[in-house]
């Protein structure tokens, strides 16, 4: 079916967003998906992780967590250590 700009499929978009569009989206948007937050138990935050790149797993090791951050595959990523509690 063809797309009429109307958002139907995409409920939550802000005024002027078009989910086919990424030139309309707010920088909130853009960024979802692009930001690791580390808590305590209590929800404290202990750190923010900010990436261009995609996350594509993550794992507690120990007391750290641990994710795989990459522009296209995990076998092209880069592990990285997180603050653990």
């Amino acid at each position: 079916s063809e797309h009429d700009g109307d958002n139907e499929d995409w409920p939550d978009a802000d005024e002027g967003e078009d989910a086919l569009d990424p030139q309309t989206w707010s920088e909130e948007r853009k960024s979802a998906g692009k930001r690791i937050f580390v808590l305590t138990p209590e929800g404290e935050a202990l750190q923010v992780y900010h990436t261009d790149n995609s996350i594509h797993q993550m794992c507690v090791f120990g007391r750290k967590l641990i994710a795989t951050v990459c522009p296209w595959t995990p076998r092209q990523g880069e592990l990285i250590a997180l603050k653990g509690i």
